[in-house]
C-alpha cells in the first residue's frame, strides 16, 4: 500500500513538472525585445548588449528545443534584459549622451 502511495505521488509529481509547460510567453518577449532593439541600432551603437542579448535569446531557444523549460525561460529573461539595455545605450549614443567609443577613450 506504501508503494502504491509513493508511486501516486511521483506521477503526480511528475506531471505537474510537465503541466508547467514552455515558457512560450516569455521567449516571445526576448524575441521582440531582441528584434526592438535590433530596429533602434543597437547593433551599431550597443553592440556589446546587443550581442549579449542575441546569444542569450540563442541559448534560450536551443533549451526549448531540448525541453529544458526552466533555463529556457531564464535565458529568455535575461535577453529580455539585456535587450533593453541595448536600446536605452543604443538611444544615449543616439542621443550624444553615451558613445561607447569615447567611453574607453576617456579612462
Amino acid at each position: 500500500m506504501r508503494n502504491r502511495i509513493l508511486m501516486a505521488g511521483s506521477v503526480m509529481l511528475l506531471g505537474a513538472c510537465t503541466l508547467s509547460g514552455a515558457p512560450t510567453e516569455r521567449m516571445a518577449v526576448a524575441r521582440n525585445a531582441v528584434a526592438n532593439a535590433e530596429a533602434a541600432g543597437a547593433a551599431e551603437r550597443a553592440p556589446v548588449e546587443f550581442e549579449r542579448a542575441r546569444g542569450r535569446l540563442e541559448r534560450a531557444e536551443a533549451a526549448m528545443r531540448r525541453r529544458r523549460y526552466v533555463e529556457a525561460e531564464q535565458f529568455a529573461d535575461e535577453a529580455a534584459i539585456d535587450a533593453r539595455l541595448a536600446i536605452i545605450r543604443a538611444n544615449s549614443a543616439a542621443a550624444g549622451v553615451y558613445a561607447p567609443s569615447e567611453a574607453g577613450a576617456a579612462r
